[in-house]
Formats: structure tokens, sequence, C-alpha cells
């Protein structure tokens, strides 16, 4: 069995993921677990989420760990990692947003930081940040919108935003989450990080569009797109040139 573990930060991540992992498996062995994460650095708990989603025997399995905050990713992954390792996992995938904690000109030299704090461990994480937020990628994939509510077209977006998704670089957005909350309060509905709010977002979005389209104007879900196909193909800790 194949076993990865991903560390994200929040709801947003943790249910983009998993319907992507579905989506990209090229098999039905499919094996999904949810773990949360609570608690202040140095007091964290650990609690299986009693959520595990099977697709046929599991060949493949994968461990979510939602951690809460962006600031205690990479920090759960030093805490859980003996367990991982001794529990026969073979590849760790981090992925948090840059935004708040800091800019795009600070994104390569945090990942080459965090890398070489890795570099002697046998299983070397490999760490993708959204840039500036997850919700940037969601707004790429414009197609969606319009399955939120027929009224949210590309035009009207562009004006709301004062920026064409479908050409533009939108890991430029300083603050993502704020643009899609304009967008949403254009059509009086009120956008949130809640689970019904998350779930209903990441249900409405093409997922052959995201990883074939979005992912030329989002470097960096294209580096998550990538780690995850290379997870059934090999170890990632081969680090994805993307």
């Amino acid at each position: 069995m194949n076993k990865l573990a991903i560390f994200v930060e929040g709801h947003t991540e943790f249910f983009l993921i998993r319907r992507l992992m579905k989506y990209l498996t090229p098999s039905e062995d499919l094996q999904i677990s949810r773990y949360d994460v609570t608690g202040e650095r140095c007091k964290r708990r650990f609690r299986d989420a009693k959520q595990s989603f099977y697709y046929d025997d599991g060949t493949y399995c994968v461990q979510l760990v939602v951690c809460s905050a962006g600031e205690h990713v990479i920090s759960d992954i030093r805490e859980r990692y003996s367990e991982l390792t001794s529990n026969g996992f073979t590849t760790i995938l981090a992925v948090r947003d840059a935004y708040p904690e800091f800019k795009y000109d600070d994104i390569p030299n945090r990942i080459s930081s965090w890398q070489k704090e890795y570099r002697y461990l046998t299983i070397q994480p490999f760490i993708v940040i959204a840039t500036m937020e997850t919700e940037a990628w969601f707004i790429a994939e414009h197609s969606h919108f319009q399955r939120i509510d027929s009224k949210l077209t590309i035009e009207k977006i562009k004006s709301i935003l004062q920026f064409d998704p479908r050409v533009e670089n939108v890991e430029m957005r300083k603050h993502p989450a704020s643009d899609l909350k304009k967008i949403y309060k254009s059509v009086e509905v009120n956008y949130n990080k809640y689970e019904a709010m998350v779930k209903q977002d990441v249900n409405c979005l093409n997922l052959e569009t995201l990883c074939a389209d979005t992912t030329n104007r989002a470097h960096s879900l294209k580096r998550l797109i990538h780690a995850i196909e290379l997870f059934f193909e090999k170890d990632i800790s081969e680090s994805p040139s993307v």
C-alpha cells in the first residue's frame, strides 16, 4: 500500500484536495481519512475525525491532516513525523496559504528554508504554498461562478475586481479570499470559510478545467497537482520541477 500524508491549513484545502485525489487517482483503489489538529503550539491535539472514504480496497492510502491555521502546518509535520514513518507513510505533503504571514517575494526563500530543515530526514516533506491563498485557484477557474449564480458572468467579475481571471496571473492578487467575498456579495451571498460554503464552492469547480487550464495561471496549483500525480507514480520527495 502506498501511503501519503497531506497536512493542510483548513477546510478549503481539505475539501479541494480530497476531490482532486479521487479525480487524479489512476485506479479506484483509494482510501482517504481525516485528522483534525487543535490547540496552541506545544499543546497540539491530533484527533481522528472518524471520516474515512473508501474507493475499492485502498491500494493508495491518503491521510489528510487539517491543521486549523497555516502557521501550524510545518510544525505539525514535525510533531507527527515519527508516528507517520512508523506506520508506513512514505510521502508527506504540506499545503498552506502565503497570506497573511508573508509576501509574494518571500515564498521561494520560505520553501527553501523549510526544505533545508528536513534535508537529513528519510522522508522530506514536499511543500506547496498557495499564492497568495487557495481561493486564487477558485477565481482562476472562473467558469464555476455561474454554477454558483447565473448572474456571475465573466464581465461582472472583471468589473468587480478590475481583473480578468481568464488571462491575468491570479497569483498576483494580494487577498483572493477578499476578492471572493466581493464577487459573492454582488449577488447577495455571504462568502465564508465554513464547511457548507467551502464544499459548495469545491463541488462547483470543473476539475478538468482546473487541472488542464487553470494551472497555466496558477503556478502553485500546478505544483500541487503535479505532486499528487507523482504520488501515484513515485515518491514526490524527489521534488517536482514545477
